[in-house]
């Protein structure tokens, strides 16, 4: 059994390696290749971006990322503030989009992310 102090240290390195699974997979959208998404996707997670639309599976997860970058010439996700939970990462952004001759606009966002084994199992984004 851990001490009190290793199992508050133990907590928190979890919580940080958490928001860091997140954080690193947002700056990885950012390249645009859905290939370098994928260790950070369960095998079964699941994408919801409304109450009633779901894509599940890391395949169909990646497939639909890919025809986003795909269509869109600018595409990122800039973390604006994060919070830890539980499990759950909370996560403030701005969504920078562009499509081919068009202005480039940015929207606010807010995505939660469900981590089970520093793999995202469920990722759930409100656009705004």
């Amino acid at each position: 059994m851990l001490d009190p102090l290793n199992d508050a240290l133990s907590k928190w390195t979890t919580v940080i390696e958490e928001e860091l699974v997140v954080r690193d997979f947002l700056s990885n959208v950012g390249h645009r290749d859905a290939r370098q998404l994928e260790p950070f996707l369960s095998p079964a997670v699941v994408y919801e971006p409304s109450l009633t639309d779901r894509v599940c599976g890391r395949h169909d997860v990646l497939r639909m990322c890919q025809s986003i970058f795909d269509g869109f010439e600018t595409f990122t996700m800039t973390p604006r503030n994060v919070a830890v939970s539980g499990g759950t990462v909370l996560v403030e952004q701005t969504l920078r989009l562009g499509l081919p001759g068009k202005p480039v606009c940015d929207l606010r966002s807010f995505a939660s992310f469900d981590i089970v084994s520093f793999q995202i199992v469920a990722w759930r984004q409100l656009h705004g």
